[in-house]
């Protein structure tokens, strides 16, 4: 939820938007496949949307995220 409010916030930080005016920035917003009316800053998003990804895994209907491998790990795989 933090991640998404800062990425919501980037329109305030570059002076685009007044201060707490990122909500009305007209290209801010959120696609969640299959369910469009999910709006972001609406006050019952975040309920919704774990509701909707709950169903989701629930019907094993999401596809798990690629974890990109830390360069820094010590791994000497890709020499």
């Amino acid at each position: 939820m933090g991640t998404c409010e800062y990425v919501a916030r980037n329109p305030e930080r570059a002076g685009l938007v007044a201060v707490d005016a990122y909500a009305e920035y007209p290209f801010s917003g959120c696609l969640v496949p299959g369910y469009p009316e999910l709006k972001p800053f609406e006050p019952d998003f975040w309920t919704r949307f774990n509701r909707s990804v709950s169903y989701l895994r629930k019907n094993h209907l999401v596809v798990g995220f690629a974890r990109i491998p830390n360069q820094h790990s010590g791994d000497e795989a890709d020499s």
